[in-house]
């Protein structure tokens, strides 16, 4: 596709191939506060007011520089950038001179003309790769590289300090939609787990996944999935897909069985109802399960409050062999919520005993 796309607020853009090479863009990029050029005039607010959106499964032309100017909750996931990812921009000066950014995400990817981090202020990196003569550069303080090939070059003077992890010790990369053009047919994929990960794996083992048919599915849809109808599907055994709006829910969302997937599409809100009551938890995962996966939601706390958003297990149970996992979970409180509204609230945030 001959296309570049500006991501915006509450936006996720996402490849519907098995591979990232199945869709390619020209580009995409976040540029809010920003020139045309990619250039930042003036520091702030700079990349401080970019965050919840993201970017998944796809590819970029070759020699392409990417600019995605972002502050945190703005996931880059196995995408291959086939130039130059950029992830702040010059303001004019020096090599330190950057425009304000603070923190994000990157895993399973591959960029071939390396990461330069301007002024981010912490970035974490996982199971990336860059080209061969291309590195790591800049940033504001720190950097963590986790099971990424490539090298960090540090400048003479820079504050900027790296974390370097050789391996991923266990992961299981976040479950996702492909469309087999040939079936006409979507499928949900669900990557097995792997231990001692380097770099990235989709080129190796992308047969290492589990295909599921949309036959053992529920697609849910704002206004018409409560939370009731939703529990009453993962009692069934099937997966979740929590389409893009905002789930007001007058109850827990309830996962009961092992191997669940619990997946949201554009940043899916599951968000507690003015009239619900106090709620110990609005996302619960029961104790002794194997292998959940909870994914790309935003969660938001209501008035009555609860004790926590997302709740996992009661006790300490389990082993790392069998655990869950939460991708792009994003919680807050207050949200869209306005000075004239009562008061939104929790005691926490997200509660692990698992």
């Amino acid at each position: 596709h001959r296309a570049k796309f500006n991501v915006g607020f509450y936006n996720s853009l996402v490849g519907l191939g098995r591979e990232p090479g199945a869709v390619e863009l020209d580009a995409f990029e976040v540029l809010n506060g920003v020139g045309a050029d990619g250039v930042q005039h003036g520091a702030g607010p700079g990349a401080l007011d970019n965050f919840w959106r993201s970017v998944e499964n796809l590819t970029t032309a070759p020699g392409r520089n990417i600019y995605y100017f972002v502050s945190q909750a703005s996931p880059l996931r196995k995408v291959h950038i086939r130039g130059q990812l950029r992830l702040s921009g010059p303001v004019g000066g020096g090599i330190y001179d950057w425009g304000y950014a603070s923190g994000g995400f990157t895993a399973d990817s591959k960029i071939d003309g390396g990461v330069e981090f301007g002024g981010q202020q912490q970035y974490c990196t996982r199971n990336a790769e860059i080209g061969d003569e291309a590195a790591y550069k800049h940033g504001a303080w720190s950097n963590v590289l986790i099971g990424s090939k490539g090298m960090y070059k540090s400048e003479a003077g820079q504050l900027a300090k790296e974390t370097v992890i050789e391996h991923t010790e266990r992961i299981a990369e976040k479950p996702y939609i492909m469309f087999e053009e040939c079936e006409n047919k979507y499928y949900l994929m669900i990557p097995r787990p792997e231990v001692g990960k380097r770099g990235v794996s989709w080129e190796r083992y992308s047969n290492d996944i589990e295909r599921v048919d949309f036959e053992n599915v529920y697609v849910a849809e704002e206004g018409a999935s409560s939370a009731a109808v939703i529990n009453a599907k993962l009692a069934e055994g099937k997966h979740i897909v929590l389409t893009p709006g905002i789930y007001k829910i007058t109850e827990p969302i309830v996962i009961g069985k092992s191997n669940a997937v619990l997946l949201g599409l554009g940043l899916a809100t599951v968000e507690q109802a003015d009239e619900a009551p106090y709620m110990e938890s609005l996302i619960f995962v029961r104790d002794g399960l194997e292998g959940v996966r909870v994914a790309g939601l935003m969660v938001q706390g209501g008035q009555a409050g609860s004790n926590a958003l997302i709740k996992w297990g009661t006790r300490k149970s389990g082993s790392a062999e069998i655990a869950g996992f939460l991708y792009d979970i994003f919680c807050r409180i207050g949200g869209d919520r306005d000075a004239s509204m009562p008061e939104a609230r929790t005691n926490k945030m997200v509660l692990i005993n698992s």
